[in-house]
């Protein structure tokens, strides 16, 4: 009796043996990689570190800055300039965190934006805008709009009310004459 061979099974490929050579990168895709000088804990020397990754989504520009106090000056919060940045606000706090011109423009920004609309609300008082001289009194002069709520009687005399301690004839008496306008 002869035996017929039967074929072997193929062993099983683990995921790493499966992987293909990797295509060729494009001229002018290389990673790059950049240097940070960081101060080492002695505080005496600086170490020269090299990051390799995913470059930054923020990187300071005097274009940038100037961006950054726009959206300070007109009142964005943090969340808002993040967004109108395209970045996520932890990305942009870290951002200012690690760069000082940076934050310095965003802290300056709604200061200049106060003077600025200060300025403009001069402006427009001095052209003769009546009601922005009124709110301008309001607010730098202590000037309000005084209302009197004083309440009086006949000839400046007590309010007469209808109460318990009246007779049925004086409460009937103050009801008319409330009625007739006699107070």
């Amino acid at each position: 009796m002869s035996m017929a061979k039967t074929p072997k099974k193929a062993p099983k490929t683990t995921a790493k043996a499966r992987t293909t050579k990797a295509a060729p990168k494009a001229p002018g895709k290389a990673k790059t990689a950049k240097s940070k000088k960081v101060v080492d804990p002695d505080g005496d020397t600086q170490i020269d570190v090299t990051r390799i990754g995913r470059p930054p989504k923020l990187v300071e520009s005097d274009a940038l800055i100037k961006q950054i106090m726009g959206l300070a000056l007109i009142g964005c919060t943090l969340d808002e300039a993040a967004n109108a940045l395209f970045v996520h606000v932890n990305t942009f706090r870290t951002f200012l965190e690690e760069n000082e011109r940076s934050l310095e423009a965003w802290e300056m920004g709604p200061e200049i934006g106060k003077m600025s609309l200060r300025r403009m609300q001069w402006k427009t008082a001095r052209a003769g805008n009546v009601r922005m001289q009124i709110w301008l009194g309001k607010q730098r002069l202590g000037q309000a709009d005084k209302m009197d709520h004083r309440h009086a009687g006949a000839n400046g005399g007590p309010i007469r009310t209808i109460n318990g301690q009246m007779t049925p004839q004086e409460a009937a008496q103050a009801y008319a004459d409330s009625i007739r306008g006699n107070f």
